[in-house]
């Protein structure tokens, strides 16, 4: 694979184990930042692909070099960089911003173009008469969009709710005829990309839109018939009775056996301190999971999936990546020898932010829970499970 170098350079950087800063000579490429020991070298010690990556510029809780920032790779594995001025950090920071941007972009055009490969090849199989521009779901939310109470471009599940709020609730609408052709659409996109099935049809609604035929059926029904048979939906409904059932099926409520059996933990190898400290934040990660469903915490199972998969159910055909969890070492870059770490409360405080805070990555379907090390040890249950509070019920996904 051609790659293309976009920046080159001296910087100095933080060691993952010894916490030591050396020079190394960092490079820049369109899809990773590779550093190496020495500008002569042709093969690079470390590499950080950057898909996926969140950059910390400046880094406000390091104060004790200039010119630091962060990067926090998709597995959760953090990097602390140092410039050689303000100049240098600020181009840096800008160049790296760039192809993370750049990355994101490629991903979701990627996602976006097999999307319509196989939304493409649906529409060719279900041998549909008309044949005209197939919009994108965003621009199907956005024509059904009303300046004052409209859908907003969230996930499904929140759309799926104020779709079924505004045109199923209480009756059909018959002023809105015309935008249930884009809710059937909306319904059709979920269900062929394995998204939540819609199930805000009552059993009469059901009846109206799959069983019933003839020319009394409401304008409402007939537009979102025609929404769902643009992919084919509602004349495969038709012959396979069956397949109306899924739009009844109540998944069972998540359980704790579930969300553990789901998130599998990716723990280091036989013998290491790592999985020492991995096992042992994990075993406090399993009990806040059974306080959670006993109603002890703030946070629900279903939170938790969210955070981590962007998802309040498990899907019928399951997830396309398996989730799970990833461990990395708490960082407090005030502490250099066991002898300051007098009292992980005191500096806890000093630092002025969070520590033990989990984070996710909703594109890998992974969570990330810091764990302790030979310095810091893990604040009390109360404490610890504050903070996985305060992770799991914020309403930005992945992040606290």
């Amino acid at each position: 694979m051609n790659r293309k170098k976009l920046k080159e350079g001296f910087l100095v950087k933080k060691g993952y184990v010894r916490h030591n800063w050396k020079t190394r000579w960092f490079i820049l490429f369109d899809d990773a930042l590779c550093y190496y020991k020495k500008k002569e070298d042709t093969i690079c010690a470390g590499e950080v692909q950057l898909r996926g990556c969140s950059l910390v510029s400046p880094c406000p809780d390091y104060t004790k070099k200039l010119f630091v920032f962060r990067l926090i790779s998709s597995n959760g594995r953090e990097y602390l960089i140092q410039a050689a001025s303000e100049g240098e950090l600020q181009l840096w920071s800008a160049s790296i911003a760039s192809v993370i941007r750049e990355t994101e972009s490629k991903e979701r055009s990627e996602r976006k173009s097999k999307s319509n490969e196989n939304i493409h090849q649906i529409e060719e199989s279900s041998e549909l008469t008309v044949k005209l521009p197939l919009p994108s779901f965003a621009e199907l939310v956005q024509a059904m969009q009303d300046k004052d109470a409209g859908i907003a471009l969230e996930t499904h599940e929140v759309q799926d709710n104020k779709i079924k709020e505004k045109y199923f609730d209480n009756g059909l609408k018959n002023h809105l005829a015309s935008d249930y052709y884009y809710a059937g659409m909306i319904a059709a996109i979920s269900l062929i990309q394995n998204g939540p099935v819609p199930r805000y049809f009552s059993e009469e609604q059901l009846d109206q839109i799959f069983v019933q035929n003839g020319p009394c059926a409401s304008e409402c029904v007939l537009e979102f018939r025609r929404g769902l048979d643009r992919l084919g939906v509602y004349e495969f409904a038709q012959h396979f009775n069956q397949f109306i059932s899924i739009f009844r099926y109540h998944q069972e409520r998540l359980t704790v056996r579930g969300l553990i059996q789901l998130l599998q933990p990716q723990f280091s190898e036989e013998g290491t301190n790592k999985l020492q400290f991995e096992k042992m934040v994990y075993n406090k990660f399993i009990k806040y999971v059974r306080e959670a469903a006993a109603g002890r915490r703030i946070a629900t199972l279903e939170d938790i999936l969210i955070f981590v998969t962007c998802a309040d159910e498990i899907p019928i055909l399951g997830f396309g990546k398996q989730p799970f969890i990833s461990f990395h070492e708490v960082s407090l870059p005030e502490i250099e020898s066991k002898e300051q770490a007098l009292d992980d409360k005191d500096v806890d405080k000093r630092n002025g932010r969070p520590d033990f805070i989990p984070k996710a990555n909703t594109c890998s379907n992974s969570l990330n829970l810091p764990r302790p090390n030979m310095v810091l040890s893990l604040p009390t249950d109360e404490e610890l499970f504050e903070k996985y509070d305060l992770a799991f019920k914020n309403n930005h996904f992945g992040n606290p």
